[in-house]
């Protein structure tokens, strides 16, 4: 088992303001929205602690990207 982890840990691990901000720079007109959208998924006042992520796999797994310590 790995987790729970807060949301927002967890999808800044796996790189969602990097993403954004990619996504941003590639669509200027919506650039805005994806940047919030990444800080309304990972803020602790609005959905990064609000949710959690758990996986349950076999334990002989290498430990899955987002999971590892930090």
């Amino acid at each position: 088992m790995h987790g729970p982890l807060p949301q927002g840990m967890f999808l800044a691990r796996l790189g969602i303001h990097a993403r954004a901000a990619a996504l941003a720079a590639a669509d200027a007109g919506r650039g805005r929205r994806h940047l919030a959208a990444a800080m309304r998924l990972t803020a602790p006042e609005a959905m990064g602690t609000l949710f959690k992520a758990l996986l349950l796999c076999d334990p002989r797994l290498p430990t899955p990207p987002g999971f590892e310590a930090a």
